[in-house]
């Protein structure tokens, strides 16, 4: 007794209680109370050593842990646990505490146990049963748990060679290929949930109950896609939608480009005072079942409506093309951002208002997307009529081209990521020079303007100069 009380004394206020000693002696003393003050003695100084010698608390640890008595092993995790020396807890790597852990009913505590263990393929099981649990939980933790889940799986691929894995590889792989979709999904999901908590009023048309589902689960993405976002409409992640689910009717792609330029373009009742204007774009508005948001009034004044002529939604629809590009383009599935459809509608935008914009600004537009820029001077080649052009046409496609070589020679001229790296355009740039393509089209830009004579003398000055440019970037 005298030396219980006396190690007492060295506790230096240590929270772990002796058990009292009024029933400790006598008839009344059992074998469990017996047992009950071994494991306190043990525990008591276990907590000491924790706060006060950390490498003799972790041999102390190792050695309980090797005990074979379950009982006893349940008392010391337990412990830990409720002292609140959870780290040194997840530290442990036995079947016993991961029993124990398990029965805990804590996710977040048995996939932390199976990080610090490396048992990183079955912590991606429990973050991924977690994720899609039938419960309502809120989707903001969900997409948490689809984010551990990936983790935890690319980490077990990496590991593989350097482990025995339950999970053949190429399992695996369809594992986290199933995991990484639907956290792009619910991704989206939280972008369509966002939208509609942004909304001013909650619009008639969706289901309040449907609304609550999107809160707490994960919606399938056939219903994310018509019963969300077509319906809000939120044209934006419909076409996100689209290239995750590998759509490729193009017909369908269009429909919605054509929306989203639409809703950009004419967002409400717009005049227009030029004729040519208002059938160009009554024709992309008549796809939309929008035509009859553009007004032909000639002699209008001004009446509070937007004036389609004042390119009030120039910028916008720039903004929303190059945001677009750069989500979706160049990541598989591009027929879900047609180059060859948007270089169209942005031409016919530009030709309705030439003197708002450069010739060059819908190549330029799309590259700033993130589209090649060969590519984009084969899409724009593929705009004009076969045959020979009308020397009014050729000036025309001629200075559009000319002044997107003076931005591709702009943006070579930057610097690449690193210290002594070329520039992406740099490197797209001598590509397109060394295997002949962009050759190719500066002698065949050269040829139709000297057929010209001299209505092309400036253009075939700007092109002569912008050859040297290009030489000596290449030569770099």
């Amino acid at each position: 007794h005298a030396a219980w009380r006396n190690a007492e004394g060295q506790t230096n206020g240590s929270s772990q209680q002796l058990p009292s000693n009024e029933l400790s002696y006598g008839s009344s003393v059992t074998s469990n109370d017996a047992i009950d003050t071994c494991y306190s003695l043990i525990f008591y100084h276990l907590e000491n050593l924790l706060h006060n010698n950390r490498p003799l608390a972790d041999s102390m640890v190792s050695a309980c842990a090797a005990v074979q008595d379950k009982l006893f092993l349940t008392r010391l995790f337990t412990f830990l646990l409720e002292s609140s020396n959870i780290d040194t807890l997840l530290r442990i790597d036995s079947s016993e505490a991961e029993s124990f852990l398990k029965k805990q009913n804590n996710a977040d505590l048995i996939c932390r146990y199976y990080s610090v263990q490396g048992k990183h393929l079955e912590g991606g099981r429990v973050a991924y049963e977690r994720a899609c649990s039938p419960q309502s939980i809120p989707l903001g933790q969900r997409i948490e748990w689809l984010t551990r889940a990936q983790t935890c799986f690319r980490t077990a691929q990496k590991s593989q060679r350097r482990s025995i894995s339950s999970m053949p590889d190429e399992d695996l792989q369809k594992t986290e290929a199933e995991v990484n979709d639907t956290l792009r999904v619910a991704t989206l999901q939280h972008r369509v949930l966002e939208n509609i908590q942004a909304l001013p009023e909650f619009p008639e048309y969706l289901d309040a109950a449907k609304i609550a589902e999107l809160k707490t689960t994960l919606v399938d993405v056939n219903s994310l896609f018509h019963e969300f976002a077509a319906k809000i409409p939120l044209y934006d992640i419909c076409l996100a939608i689209l290239h995750n689910c590998r759509f490729d009717k193009a017909e369908v792609v269009r429909d919605v480009w054509n929306r989203l330029f639409c809703e950009v373009i004419l967002p409400s009742e717009t005049i227009t005072r030029d004729k040519d204007v208002f059938h160009m774009v009554q024709n992309i508005a008549s796809g939309a079942d929008v035509a009859d948001r553009i007004l032909l009034l000639p002699d209008a004044v001004d009446n509070g409506k937007p004036i389609f002529e004042d390119g009030n939604w120039i910028v916008p629809i720039r903004e929303r093309i190059i945001k677009l590009g750069k989500e979706i383009y160049g990541t598989g599935a591009d027929y879900t951002f047609p180059v060859n459809y948007i270089m169209e509608l942005l031409e016919t935008l530009r030709n309705a208002v030439p003197a708002s914009m450069s010739p060059g600004w819908s190549l330029i537009t799309l590259v700033d997307a993130g589209v090649p820029f060969m590519t984009l001077l084969g899409a724009f080649d593929n705009l004009q009529p076969h045959g020979i052009l009308e020397p009014r046409q050729a000036l025309s496609h001629a200075s559009a081209t000319i002044e997107f070589f003076g931005y591709w020679i702009d943006k070579s001229r930057e610097s690449g990521q690193g210290a002594g790296q070329h520039s992406a355009a740099q490197n797209e740039l001598s590509r397109s020079m060394s295997n002949g393509d962009l050759m190719h089209k500066l002698n065949a830009m050269r040829s139709r303007l000297e057929q010209m004579e001299g209505s092309a003398v400036l253009v075939l000055d700007q092109l002569n100069r912008i050859e040297v440019a290009i030489a000596s970037l290449v030569t770099m």
